[in-house]
């Protein structure tokens, strides 16, 4: 339950990524283990203009990929 307006940019921030990979049409019990892992690492590996656009893999890890070496040069 959504309680405070300013909480529906992120819910929708969240919800707008995973709409790209499963659609609102489609049906939950018939997404593989494989596609959920495919998406799992696609969301996981895209970078965000915040914060200067590092990926959620480089935050959590505090690793660099090759996308943020890339952006830096």
């Amino acid at each position: 339950m959504q309680r405070s307006p300013w909480e529906r940019g992120l819910n929708e921030n969240i919800n707008g990524p995973v709409q790209q990979y499963l659609t609102k049409s489609r049906r939950l019990d018939n997404v593989t283990q494989k596609e959920l892992k495919h998406i799992m690492h696609q969301l996981n590996h895209r970078p965000g203009k915040l914060p200067g656009f590092k990926t959620p893999y480089e935050l959590f890890f505090n690793k660099k990929t090759l996308l943020t070496v890339a952006l830096e040069t």
